[in-house]
């Protein structure tokens, strides 16, 4: 339900009593152990959320072997809190690897293989290779959907990424057509203050502007930094990727003083957040460059 916050104390409270029936190398406090790091994630502690997936990797597989199902998701999440984190490189050398031996072992249509799979059109687009991102990303999108089901969180995950593709070939169009079916069914479903829904109306609203509708992106980014200020809060690098876009809306409808003022502390809060070396606090330096924001499906 994207109650992150809530989700962490159950999960701490749940690993304490584990730790201290089983002992902390235990595969049953392992598991909830790694659920406390996604849900640190989530709630935008890149760093210690990183920090904690190499430990958790590492003890995985000293205890449990490379094979045990546990370390092969402590690999798998450990690509996305990289790729969170700003090292796209270690993140999609990870990604491919784990993807690969996921793929080997059990097959493509597995929960843990499709995620994995989806994870790489990401890294793609941040290599440039956009015509293999559409390809990859619209073949995992369909398999999600064959598997289960058009509406399912995970399969509009799936589109609301894809779309992001379409939009940085040009075809804004294309991504904008997407992206409003799925926040239609993401609102129907999760609800519309739900983290993949603001998520999903940020991308639509780069996809207005990417049309030349300022004014309507403008309508969504203010509606969707709402939301994400009351779910997250100000600082969540998700608040602040919509923040970033919102100062583009208002500099493209006139509004300059009041873009110039809100770019101005977005960007003193993604460095304090994410700090000078972060990939995104050096895009968001660029006045005109919109933030895409996916989706990571959380484990089934």
């Amino acid at each position: 339900m994207g109650e992150f916050a809530r989700a962490y104390e159950l999960d701490q409270q749940t690993w304490r009593k584990r730790a201290q029936i089983f002992g902390q190398d235990h595969i049953a406090s392992l598991g909830t152990w790694l659920g406390m790091i996604v849900d640190l994630r989530e709630l935008g502690y890149y760093e210690t959320a990183l920090t904690y997936h190499r430990e958790i990797t590492e003890q995985a597989t000293t205890l449990l072997g490379d094979s045990n199902p546990i370390t092969l998701s402590c690999h798998r999440l450990l690509a996305v809190a990289l790729r969170k984190a700003g090292e796209h490189e270690e993140a999609a050398a990870t990604a491919e690897r784990i993807r690969a031996e996921l793929v080997r072992r059990y097959g493509d249509h597995n929960p843990e293989s499709m995620a994995a799979t989806l994870e790489l059109p990401i890294h793609l687009r941040h290599r440039g290779n956009l015509e293999e991102a559409l390809r990859l990303g619209t073949e995992i999108c369909h398999r999600y959907e064959e598997t289960y089901g058009k509406h399912h969180p995970h399969a509009l995950s799936a589109a609301v990424n894809l779309a992001i593709t379409y939009r940085l070939l040009g075809d804004a169009a294309a991504a904008q057509y997407i992206d409003a079916v799925a926040l239609a069914q993401l609102t129907e479903g999760l609800g519309a203050t739900h983290p993949s829904t603001l998520v999903c109306r940020t991308n639509l609203a780069s996809d207005h502007y990417a049309l030349g509708d300022a004014a309507d992106a403008l309508r969504l980014d203010t509606e969707t930094l709402r939301g994400f200020r009351e779910v997250f809060d100000t600082d969540h690098p998700s608040t602040l990727a919509c923040a970033a876009n919102l100062a583009m809306d208002l500099r493209a409808v006139g509004r300059v003083e009041e873009a110039e003022a809100l770019h101005g502390d977005t960007h003193n809060r993604l460095l304090r957040t994410l700090g000078s070396g972060h990939p995104a606090v050096t895009q968001a330096s660029d006045r005109d460059h919109r933030a895409d924001c996916d989706i990571d499906p959380m484990p089934l």
